[in-house]
C-alpha cells in the first residue's frame, strides 16, 4: 500500500484508469453470469 504513495502522478491516474476499466469489465460479466444461471434456473435445473 505504502508504495501505491510512491507513483507519480500521471502514473497513479493510468493505474486507477486500468483497475476502473477491469472492474467494469468483471461487473458486465457478472451481469451476464447471472442472466446465464436465471436461464438455467428457469429450465428446472438445480444450480
Amino acid at each position: 500500500m505504502d508504495g501505491l504513495r510512491e507513483i507519480p502522478g500521471r502514473e497513479a491516474l493510468k493505474l486507477r484508469a486500468e483497475v476502473a476499466s477491469m472492474a467494469s469489465t468483471l461487473r458486465q460479466q457478472r451481469i451476464s453470469l447471472d442472466k446465464r444461471i436465471m436461464k438455467i434456473s428457469e429450465l428446472g435445473i438445480p444450480v
